[in-house]
């Protein structure tokens, strides 16, 4: 008996689904009033506007990490060569 309600629900769930995409499929055929565009413009020009700031948010944040990855090479250049300046001196200062 359950095997039945799962077939059941699983029909109807793909006749709904069917049901769903002829709607769809027949209002985007319907021409748009001139406010449908506008609202259509709108919501697009919304969703490149996150879009670009999603991206842009993430380019700062890689961004910053790369120069905070450049700071902490630098200060490690700087140890390097501070310590063979270092050596330079003492072999100097042995001969």
């Amino acid at each position: 008996m359950p095997q039945n309600n799962i077939t059941s629900t699983t029909d109807n769930s793909v006749q709904d689904f069917d049901e769903m995409k002829k709607v769809i499929d027949d209002s985007v055929k319907l021409p748009l009033s001139a406010e449908e565009k506008g609202e259509a413009l709108i919501s697009l020009a919304e969703t490149y506007t996150r879009t670009m700031n999603n991206i842009s948010s993430a380019y700062l944040k890689s961004l910053n990490s790369v120069i905070e990855s450049l700071k902490e090479v630098k200060k490690a250049q700087a140890r390097v060569s501070d310590k063979v300046e270092e050596g330079k001196v003492r072999d100097r200062l042995n001969n």
